[in-house]
C-alpha cells in the first residue's frame, strides 16, 4: 500500500506499485471440514501459496516445451510405428444348393 500512496502522491515508481497490488490480490482459500463436521474457508499462508505457483510454473513449462514438440515434429521422432490392422475374416462359405429335379 505505501507504494501505490508513493505514487499517487509523489510520483514515486509505479512498476513497484503494480507488483505491490498485484500480490496482495493473490489469495488463496481451501475448503475443508472442520471439527463439526461442517466446512470451512481457510486462506493459505504465503508459503504455501508460493508452493502452488511454483507447481504452476512448473506445469506451464512443462506444457509450453510439450507444445513446441508437437509443432517442431519432434516429440515423433522416438513414436513406434502404428501397428497394422488384422486382416479382415475371409466370407463364410456359402451354403450348398439344393440339386434341382425336373419333372417330365
Amino acid at each position: 500500500m505505501e507504494c501505490l500512496i508513493l505514487v499517487a502522491e509523489k510520483n514515486g515508481p509505479t512498476m513497484m506499485a503494480r507488483i505491490g497490488v498485484m500480490r496482495a490480490l493473490i489469495r488463496v482459500a481451501t475448503f475443508g471440514p472442520d471439527g463439526n463436521g461442517t466446512f470451512q474457508a481457510i486462506e493459505l499462508p504465503d508459503s504455501e501459496i508460493a508452493e502452488h505457483q511454483q507447481a504452476i510454473e512448473s506445469a506451464a513449462i512443462a506444457l509450453r516445451k510439450w507444445r513446441d514438440e508437437i509443432q517442431s515434429g519432434s516429440a515423433a521422432e522416438d513414436a513406434p510405428e502404428p501397428p497394422t490392422p488384422p486382416e479382415p475374416d475371409p466370407p463364410p462359405p456359402e451354403p450348398p444348393r439344393p440339386a434341382l429335379t425336373v419333372l417330365a
